[in-house]
């Protein structure tokens, strides 16, 4: 189930609206991404975009996520490792 909330908070002498949206599974918290606006209008459209992206099932793609197997995910350490020239441990 996702949810969202939003905040007024003053900050200096301008109103802000902090906007958190959350998604649970059995309890525990499994998506959460938050951000500020200067209108609440625009924060509602933003929690309300968030939420409608959840539940058509496209968190995935939302927080940047994607299944791979262990083995793919060896071969692109060992790529990134390639690139980097910074050793893989100091003993």
């Amino acid at each position: 189930m996702a949810f969202y909330s939003i905040n007024k908070r003053l900050r200096g002498d301008r109103t802000v609206y902090s906007t958190s949206v959350k998604q649970k599974n059995k309890g525990k918290i499994v998506f959460s991404k938050s951000k500020t606006f200067t209108s609440r209008t625009a924060a509602l459209k933003w929690a309300r975009a968030i939420i409608s992206q959840l539940e058509a099932d496209e968190t995935n793609m939302i927080a940047g996520y994607r299944e791979v197997t262990f083995c793919e995910l060896v071969r692109e350490y060992e790529k990134y490792k390639a690139r980097s020239n910074k050793p893989l441990c100091v003993f």
